[in-house]
């Protein structure tokens, strides 16, 4: 079972909706997907082995990118047949409002995108650039972990001029994946550039550093020793960058995290406040509570009710061209 939430719909061309979607896939099954939209799949949560239209390509994990630019038959495959929780969030493309027909290669309003001319318009952009299924490792770096808590926030409070916040966010998102996948190997002159220009300046790696250990890290209890361990600094000079350099301390940036991991448990699972402070680095349910209705303004099964009331009329199984077998 599966169900979306968080889903940001009306964007600005070429950009149609965003949403996040949490899908069970139970013990020795697989899921298959048939695809017939332009999209792009962030894995939050979750390890699989994907197959395109029947063909082996690789496993994903949390934090990898996968970009679907084509029709195709997504298959994914549990580890070890053990049943896999997935929660990813997908960034989907209108091209047809541009009147591009991306899948086939037309011509577009401007022409057929060329090398000196790809950036014409982001439809174009994105035509050049996303020519065939590809998996980019690690998000990119921290940016693309912040701009997905942004859009996140910016769903939930629903503030004036949300959406053009959000399509901002989801272009820089696509902008930041496209340079990740342009990125030329390094020669060693440029890498002992890079390595020298990185010891010059050490608190702020650091700080990026530790935003993407935290993410990988923040369902398990943490201490500031272990963090500061992480990249070799002092504890007292790494709190005081990180927040010059981000505005909060560690541990709030580190409960924003947590949060939003909660926030999804309620949502689409079953499972106890004790069972989701657990899997989310909470020391008990009764700090969880008390962080959480700080932070949110509700408690954590009054935004689960909330939640529910919101999704009573989408679908909560899976989507119709979702399959288990």
């Amino acid at each position: 079972m599966g169900e979306s939430f968080n889903a940001v719909q009306f964007l600005d061309p070429p950009f149609l909706f965003v949403d996040e979607r949490v899908i069970f896939i139970p013990r020795k099954r697989r899921l298959e997907v048939n695809n017939r939209d332009i999209k792009i799949i962030l894995f939050l949560e979750g390890t699989v082995d994907l197959l395109l239209d029947g063909q082996p390509v690789g496993r994903i994990k949390q934090g990898d990118v996968l970009i679907v630019p084509r029709r195709c038959r997504q298959t994914y495959v549990p580890v070890g047949n053990a049943e896999e929780r997935l929660h990813v969030m997908r960034i989907w493309f209108d091209f047809s409002a541009l009147r591009l027909d991306f899948t086939q290669g037309g011509s577009g309003l401007n022409g057929p995108p060329t090398a000196s001319d790809p950036e014409v318009n982001f439809a174009a952009f994105l035509r050049h650039h996303f020519k065939s299924v590809k998996i980019v490792n690690a998000f990119g770096g921290p940016r693309i972990q912040d701009w997905v808590r942004l859009i996140r926030q910016e769903s939930e409070c629903r503030a004036a001029g949300y959406r053009f916040r959000v399509t901002g966010f989801c272009r820089l998102i696509v902008t930041e994946l496209v340079r990740q996948l342009n990125d030329a190997p390094l020669s060693t002159a440029e890498r002992d550039r890079r390595r020298t220009a990185d010891a010059a300046a050490p608190a702020s790696w650091a700080v990026e550093h530790v935003k993407q250990f935290l993410f990988e890290n923040c369902r398990r209890p943490l201490e500031l020793h272990e963090i500061a361990w992480e990249v070799k600094l002092s504890a007292e000079h790494l709190c005081r960058r990180f927040k010059e350099e981000t505005g909060q301390t560690i541990f709030n940036y580190l409960r924003e995290l947590r949060l939003e991991a909660a926030k999804a448990y309620l949502v689409s699972s079953k499972q106890t406040i004790t069972e989701i402070a657990d899997k989310t680095g909470f020391s008990s349910s009764t700090l969880f509570c008390r962080v959480f209705h700080k932070a949110v303004g509700q408690t954590p099964m009054a935004y689960r009710a909330a939640a529910a009331k919101r999704i009573q009329f989408q679908n909560t199984t899976l989507e119709p061209d979702e399959h288990i077998f």
